[in-house]
């Protein structure tokens, strides 16, 4: 510089100290400014990856947040919702138990995985019985067909077993049960049709869940069609002739419940109660039959094993005078000032007893398409799996199998005790057991746990103002540290509002310091439920990831805190491994950087 030309090296050296520290204040802001322009254009990159973009929605990846690349890169916790996630929410009606028969055939791409896991089995000797059952399953495979099997027919179902429809037209000794099955799901639900419902074709379902649509369809094409509604009746056609049935109580259903029920007039005047829900709160009220119930609970079993969601069917036959004095309480219940929720459970518990059962509906939610993969993916970056899924423990295990989540090298221990100290046995076991193994073989992240939701109810007592004893304390405390050996994490049976505990407890107690950072992944309610605790506006996750569905648009607008938003569960691991460099933000051989990932596996309740 000119004005520097006659000046010594000292004094030149001091005049650029002194530039240096009168500047020094617009050097951080500089600084921010690059950083920031560093984000947005990492952000404008992820929002142009085609390989992120859904063709069929037309939906490319949005990102709502700039500092999303940097939170990513430092994430221990994923959770995120299996129905419309790591599933399609394309909701299917399969099979269905009813009078110790089941119909319907073949299997789901998750019975065949557990199929081939299981180890060939010596031959069963048949009864007389069975082996006229399974003839007649042969049989009635063989004339399998679509067009023959529904009375009604639908495109979007492919069920095929000719035996309900023949044993309805036949009048067969099982015909009366097989009615009033297909009445239940006909009638006990809040479905609203729209079209026209003379012309089978244009008559829509709209309904508050994809399973409550697949069940009023699998009724329609089985000969029992809901047509209309009125304020107070539903309309039904079964096979050509309609019927009016007059809706006198609903209990709604919720998280807390897992059932709902409709007490309706019938045509020829007498009351009934048409109920479903699911088998952990629904077998336990009905009727006192064991054989009949374990039979229930074994088909249960097996329809968990291929996958499928399954309900349970039932009713109650009521008298007028009974329904008189019941609609008293449950009128109470519904103008009550205060407590209403709370009063109309417990008028819904006062009349859902002693039911007798109908039967097991089915459902088959498939994987969607390369799930498995990205799974498989995410663990190659040392990541720990967590799901937490409403479903029961057979068949989230048997869709963990499927999606690679659990494999066969990993050694499986379960909590599924009901009291806190059947729970505290079983962890002790199991601590015990994962010792004995790690001292005989030197691998890591073999070990895989399988809870139940009574047992979290447990474990979880000591949060939000719960248990403060020292002994709950340390039942929550033995359980993170179980679970922090475990490569995989599968909670089964819980609530929306376990799943937010379950992240202030991995969160806030797992003794990590700083607190891990949390993503979640799944829709926007998922995300918002897990985000926010109660009566706080506080946030309990990081990061979210959305992913948005064909027919969940509105979500759109109801989420406006999720951070990333997709159409697969496949994006997350280009999101993750190539744009936010998760396996470059790994330190092998370390509990640092990218730690535990836990994935939802929801209740399939919601409409995306």
């Amino acid at each position: 510089m000119p004005y520097l030309a006659n000046e010594t090296a000292g004094e030149k050296a001091q005049v650029w100290i002194t530039f240096f520290i009168l500047c020094n204040n617009y050097v951080p802001i500089s600084l921010y400014v690059s950083m920031e322009l560093a984000k947005l254009g990492q952000k404008m990159l992820m929002e142009s990856d085609l390989h992120m973009y859904h063709k069929e929605t037309d939906t490319p990846m949005v990102a709502r947040t700039s500092n999303l690349n940097e939170e990513l890169g430092q994430i221990h916790y994923i959770f995120s919702d299996k129905t419309g996630t790591l599933t399609r929410n394309e909701m299917e009606f399969r099979k269905c138990y009813v009078a110790n028969t089941s119909y319907g055939f073949g299997t789901t791409e998750i019975g065949r995985a557990a199929a081939a896991r299981r180890k060939a089995e010596p031959d069963k000797t048949l009864t007389p019985a069975e082996a006229q059952a399974a003839m007649e399953i042969k049989e009635a495979e063989a004339r399998a067909d679509p067009q023959t099997a529904q009375f009604f027919r639908d495109k979007a179902c492919s069920f095929d077993d000719v035996r309900i429809r023949d044993r309805i037209e036949q009048g067969h000794p099982d015909r009366p049960i097989l009615v009033d099955f297909l009445k239940c799901l006909a009638v006990s639900h809040t479905v609203v049709p729209e079209g026209d419902k003379n012309d089978i074709d244009k008559l829509l379902y709209q309904a508050e869940s994809p399973d409550e649509g697949a069940l009023v369809t699998a009724a329609k094409v089985l000969g029992y069609m809901f047509c209309g509604k009125t304020a107070t009746c539903h309309i039904v056609n079964f096979y050509g002739e309609e019927q009016e049935f007059e809706i006198l109580n609903i209990n709604k259903f919720n998280s807390t419940r897992k059932r709902m029920s409709v007490v309706t007039r019938q045509p020829d005047g007498s009351i009934e109660l048409l109920c479903k829900g699911a088998d952990n709160v629904m077998l336990e009220r009905l009727v006192d039959d064991k054989v009949g119930n374990a039979t229930l609970a074994d088909m249960l079993i097996e329809y968990s094993n291929e996958g499928l969601r399954t309900l349970v069917i039932a009713k109650k036959v009521i008298s007028e005078e009974e329904w008189a004095a019941w609609d008293q309480t449950h009128k109470a219940a519904a103008t009550a000032m205060s407590g209403r929720d709370e009063a109309l459970m417990a008028a819904a518990e006062e009349i859902e007893q002693d039911m007798v059962p109908l039967g097991i509906t089915a459902i088959e939610d498939k994987l969607q398409e390369g799930v498995p993969k990205t799974i498989s993916n995410l663990a190659l970056a040392n990541i720990k799996l967590w799901v937490l899924t409403g479903d029961k423990m057979e068949t989230a295990e048997n869709i963990g199998f499927a999606c690679n989540l659990l494999t066969e090298s990993m050694n499986r221990s379960y909590l599924d005790g009901e009291t806190p100290e059947a729970v505290t046995k079983q962890l002790a076991e199991a601590s015990s057991a994962m010792a004995q193994r790690s001292k005989k073989s030197s691998g890591a992240d073999v070990e895989a746990l399988l809870v139940d939701g009574k047992a979290l109810l447990s474990i979880m007592a000591a949060l939000d103002g719960g248990d403060s004893s020292p002994k709950a304390a340390k039942l929550m405390a033995d359980f993170i540290a179980l679970s922090s050996k475990c490569k995989a994490v599968i909670a089964c049976r819980v609530s929306p509002d376990q799943k937010r505990q379950i992240v202030t407890m991995m969160r806030n107690h797992s003794g990590q310091k700083p607190p891990p950072m949390t993503l979640a992944i799944g829709d926007g309610a998922l995300s918002l439920s897990l985000s926010l605790p109660p009566q706080s506006p506080l946030p309990r996750l990081h990061s979210f990831v959305r992913i948005v569905q064909k027919n969940c648009t509105h979500l759109r607008t109801l989420c406006t805190r999720t951070q990333t938003q997709q159409t697969q569960q496949t994006y997350t691991a280009r999101l993750g491994i190539w744009h936010m460099s998760f396996l470059a933000s790994r330190r092998s051989g370390s509990e640092q950087g990218i730690g535990s990932v836990g994935v939802d596996v929801g209740e399939g309740t919601r409409t995306h």
